[in-house]
């Protein structure tokens, strides 16, 4: 039994050591692609914006697709997620990947971004994905660029400066020719016991209706964007991710381990929106209140339906996208063939101490990056830790 038990554990760190060195591949080939499309291709792209926006935007997507999709690839094939879709089998036909929509979503982790790619990868309009975001995300090198001349909206935290930008990026992306994704995360961060206390703390204060499994939405993003929004995109899409087994982190997905993702999705025409500022800030709050129900019944019963008045839905399962497949192959190729023919003609030329010097950057490379990912599953586990305790303090107190 002992013997089995080695062989397993020793099974277990020999694909966690190829699990490393696949993902340091990885990190090199999204690294140079980053570079070639968001420093470069994107950039170039910008002088044709003055003369025509469309035909700027239809290559702007595909370069933002080759980015995108790398992230996909590694939920859909590196870690093998399953992706389960619960939605109205009419309105997935009919609408789904046709047209124009503003996606409210709960923030329950770290993957809900990549989740809602691989569904949009699957419906071949991933290259046309937009999101609002934090300002600090425009200063990471390349990728905050890449986003800015994808069209994403940066937000500031300031209302007054944040309403003149939400104004035109909303008239902006409503010119769009093609069929666009428009991400809102109105919780603003990510679900954790201690921003829940916060949340509860601040639901009591104001009267507010307290939730179990969401944050209080901030709703002046959702306020200021629908008026510009309500005659140009036809729907707005409400969408509850939820997970069962593997905790949905990225160290999880990196160690190649495998997600279970449910995701329900309810169409609703715009037109159903209230107008004024105080009904849509009541309409956003009452649809966060549903999904707190839905979230209920599935963390009870794992169905998002079995403790609410909603209609049950069969599930669709995604099948992942085979393209975002060929296009890491395509920047594997790319990035790590001019690698290999440096070495050998090192080699060949036997210039010894500058491959010796290279190899060695590899291999320190490699290392740095092998230790960001035990810190961060040093810190998952710690957050784990705590959480039960906090758990098990609130049970010793009631």
């Amino acid at each position: 039994m002992e013997i089995k038990e080695e062989e397993k554990a020793s099974n277990m760190d020999l694909k966690l050591r190829l699990a490393k060195i696949m993902y340091f591949f990885f990190a090199i080939s999204f690294f140079i692609s980053a570079l070639v499309t968001c420093g470069g291709a994107m950039t170039i792209l910008l002088i044709v914006w003055p003369f025509s926006k469309p035909l700027y935007r239809r290559i702007v997507s595909y370069f933002g697709y080759t980015m995108f999709a790398q992230a996909v690839f590694m939920l859909r094939y590196w870690s093998t997620a399953d992706l389960k879709l619960y939605i109205d089998r009419e309105v997935y036909d009919k609408y789904l990947g046709k047209e124009h929509s503003l996606c409210i979503l709960n923030h329950s982790g770290e993957l809900d971004w990549i989740i809602m790619s691989a569904l949009l990868d699957k419906l071949n309009i991933l290259g046309n994905v937009k999101a609002y975001m934090k300002n600090a995300v425009k200063f990471i090198p390349f990728v905050g660029w890449g986003f800015y001349c994808c069209e994403f909206i940066y937000l500031t935290r300031s209302f007054e400066k944040d309403k003149i930008i939400l104004k035109k990026s909303a008239q902006d992306l409503s010119e769009y020719e093609d069929p666009i994704t428009i991400l809102l995360f109105p919780e603003g961060t990510r679900f954790s016991p201690k921003k829940h206390e916060e949340a509860l703390k601040f639901s009591r204060e104001r009267g507010l209706r307290e939730m179990k499994h969401h944050l209080v939405p901030r709703t002046k993003g959702f306020t200021t964007s629908v008026p510009y929004m309500k005659d140009k995109i036809p729907a707005l899409y409400d969408i509850e991710i939820a997970f069962d087994g593997v905790k949905p982190t990225i160290t999880n997905m990196i160690k190649a381990r495998r997600f279970n993702v449910h995701m329900y999705l309810r169409r609703i025409p715009m037109a159903e929106v209230p107008d004024t500022e105080k009904e849509q800030d009541l309409y956003l709050r009452d649809m966060f209140y549903r999904k707190d129900e839905c979230m209920e019944s599935f963390r009870k019963t794992g169905d998002f339906f079995k403790l609410t008045n909603q209609q049950p839905l069969d599930p669709i399962t995604i099948e992942p996208n085979v393209n975002c497949l060929y296009n890491v192959i395509f920047w594997f190729i790319v990035s790590l063939s001019p690698i290999i023919y440096f070495l050998f003609k090192m080699l060949l030329s036997k210039q010894y101490l500058y491959f010796v010097i290279f190899i060695t950057c590899i291999g320190l490379g490699f290392r740095v990056l092998a230790k960001s990912i035990d810190n961060m599953e040093v810190k998952d586990t710690k957050l784990k830790k705590n959480n039960n305790v906090e758990n098990g303090e609130k049970i010793k107190s009631s």
